[in-house]
């Protein structure tokens, strides 16, 4: 084990940390402060949390945890935070200027919100591919933010990846890139590519 993390530092418990403790802590860090992926927190983070937790709940592992933490330095959680978010997923099969998936043109109504208690808005949906959709709105959406989608082929939970201002008929709109976090089709067959003999 030449894992140089503090995983006291990481679940924010003291070395004497009684389980009941440990367990609260971990709870809280993914349930309450959204650590977790599915509610908005890092990837990076919830592994990490996820790690300490399994160390130091186990009591065989969390003693010959804490014989190595006293015979060497321990490193901060932001420095762990960090080098995670630098390794980054190799991309194959294309050039990073160049799309892995192409789009398939999906013209229909589609619905968005924010959360289930904002209504619901009307957007047109330009293009699907198989990480994302395109879809055209009378308003700016925020990098990074979460929205609900709902259309007549799909349901899905996506993160705003860009909004950019467009001009149709001497009016404004925003074409809105978005990245799936969750997705639904309705149909199994046919939502992408389809045959006529």
């Amino acid at each position: 084990m030449n894992n140089r993390r503090n995983y006291y530092r990481i679940l924010q418990v003291q070395p004497d940390a009684p389980l009941e403790i440990i367990r609260a802590s971990y709870r809280t860090l993914m349930k309450e402060l959204k650590a977790h992926p599915d509610v908005g927190g890092e990837h990076a983070s919830a592994y990490l949390i996820n790690e300490a937790y399994e160390t130091l709940s186990d009591s065989d592992r969390r003693a010959e945890y804490d014989k190595r933490l006293k015979m060497r330095p321990v490193e901060s959680y932001a420095h762990y935070i960090n080098k995670m978010k630098s390794i980054r997923p190799k991309k194959t099969g294309c050039r990073d200027n160049q799309r892995s998936y192409n789009r398939i043109k999906k013209n229909g109504k589609l619905h968005y919100s924010f959360s289930w208690l904002t209504s619901e808005r009307k957007a047109d949906m330009l293009d699907l591919s198989p990480r994302g959709v395109r879809f055209l709105c009378s308003e700016a959406l925020k990098e990074e933010s979460r929205v609900r989608i709902k259309s007549p082929i799909l349901k899905a939970l996506v993160k705003v990846v860009n909004s950019r201002e467009t001009v149709l008929n001497e009016k404004i709109y925003y074409t809105v890139g978005a990245e799936f976090l969750k997705v639904t089709f309705k149909s199994s067959k046919g939502t992408f590519y389809s045959a006529s003999v």
